[in-house]
């Protein structure tokens, strides 16, 4: 039905990051077949819990259709009739993102990809989820997934999961030192192979990260004084929307 390592991240969603209690609605979301095993944990710690799942359960390729055919009225409906009115009801939400394919939706046109963001991702999850639910997303390992991190398929699955089970608690106990101390720097610095930037922190504040809303996790973030920054970063690949960016380099003057 599903394995004790999904049961246990069933679990740590649950109970940690999203902190479900008894009568609660929660929407449970699997974007991709591959991750059915914990879509069927979590369905059933939830109903122990004496809270009530709610389930959507999409096929990558067919949202690309979607995608690719979808315009500003389309999305205005689908979310007016189907997912807002659900959303506004649920206590918590939890995402999984197991599709096989990261560059499924690589030829969806831009504009396709803006009436889906402004119309139907921008009210029910930016401005609803985010703002009235306790939240979790997170990706489900898979053979591409090892793949795009260069590791055998097992070795990857076995890297996720103690990545997941981490013991969060002791997480957010460990990160205090260095939020102080980043609380009281004022001017940072990143040099490494093309990069060599600076900016000034002082006086932002910092938010530290320990499973409450992705998994895995563990960022302390802030964000600079923007006349501050000067210098240039250069960016690891990565994939947004389908579309692979590479070798993406900035270079900053007094926040230009």
């Amino acid at each position: 039905m599903y394995t004790p390592e999904d049961k246990q991240l069933a679990k740590q969603l649950l109970n940690h990051s999203t902190e479900l209690k008894e009568g609660e609605n929660v929407m449970l979301q699997l974007v991709g077949l591959n991750g059915i095993g914990l879509i069927r944990a979590l369905t059933d710690e939830v109903r122990k819990m004496g809270a009530h799942p709610f389930i959507k359960i999409e096929d990558g390729e067919t949202n690309r259709l979607l995608l690719e055919n979808g315009d500003e009225e389309f999305w205005t409906n689908q979310a007016n009739v189907d997912q807002l009115p659900l959303m506004k009801q649920m206590d918590a939400f939890i995402g999984i993102r197991a599709a096989e394919n990261i560059y499924e939706n690589s030829e969806v046109p831009k504009e396709a990809n803006r009436a889906y963001s402004q119309k139907f991702l921008n009210p029910v999850h930016f401005e609803e989820r985010v703002n009235n639910t306790n939240w979790a997303v997170l990706r489900y390992p898979s053979a591409a997934f090892a793949m795009n991190a260069k590791m055998p398929t097992e070795k990857f699955r076995e890297f996720y999961y103690a990545a997941c089970l981490f013991d969060y608690n002791k997480l957010e106990q460990a990160m205090k030192p260095l939020e102080e101390l980043l609380r009281k720097t004022d001017r940072i610095k990143l040099k490494g192979e093309g990069t060599n930037i600076s900016f000034s922190v002082k006086g932002q504040n910092w938010i530290p990260c320990f499973g409450k809303r992705n998994i895995p996790d563990g960022e302390l973030f802030s964000s600079p004084i923007l006349d501050s920054v000067n210098g240039h970063i250069t960016y690891a690949p990565s994939v947004y929307q389908g579309k692979p960016f590479e070798f993406v380099k900035l270079e900053v003057e007094n926040g230009v």
